[in-house]
């Protein structure tokens, strides 16, 4: 009975000994954030590595911002999302399993990058509504689906053909 109670009370020091692993550096589209065994906890458990698609496009889209938390789901939800993604910007970036974006969502007056705006529906904005900034994009199977700061939703086809509008 003495030995179990020792080797219980040895295992409870070793359990307790254990020192959390801190991320270190920022994770970004080039790779995740390395592993310490430093006595800082873990700020994000949830940062896991993305699809190299996903990584691409984030290093052509938002180059130089940091991945400040991933979550990657069991099985994808009903629009396909797998991961989601948000950068030290305040973004929101949604992927799918293979890594293509499905939504990409901005904080307050920012403006999702025209980069990541498919081509035609580009100039539909530029004619019709210059000077607007675009804080939601959503990619469905359906079609594109934007909210712009004014308040306006816009629709488009999978080819950038203009649907609606929606006040």
């Amino acid at each position: 009975m003495k030995r179990l109670s020792i080797l219980g009370i040895t295992l409870m020091f070793m359990a307790c000994n254990n020192q959390p692993k801190e991320v270190t550096g920022s994770p970004t589209a080039s790779g995740p954030a390395t592993e310490s065994t430093d006595t800082k906890p873990v700020t994000d458990p949830n940062v896991v590595p993305l699809p190299e698609a996903a990584n691409k496009f984030i290093a052509d889209h938002f180059a130089g911002t940091a991945i400040v938390n991933t979550d990657q789901k069991m099985s994808p939800s009903a629009d396909g999302t797998f991961f989601e993604t948000r950068l030290a910007d305040g973004t929101e970036l949604d992927f799918d399993k293979e890594g293509n974006w499905k939504e990409i969502s901005v904080k307050d007056q920012q403006n999702v990058p025209v980069s990541a705006i498919p081509e035609p529906i580009r100039t539909h904005l530029s004619t019709n509504y210059p000077n607007i900034a675009v804080q939601v994009i959503d990619k469905e199977s359906t079609g594109y689906e934007l909210e712009l700061a004014n308040d306006v939703d816009i629709y488009f086809d999978l080819d950038g053909k203009f649907q609606r509008e929606e006040k």
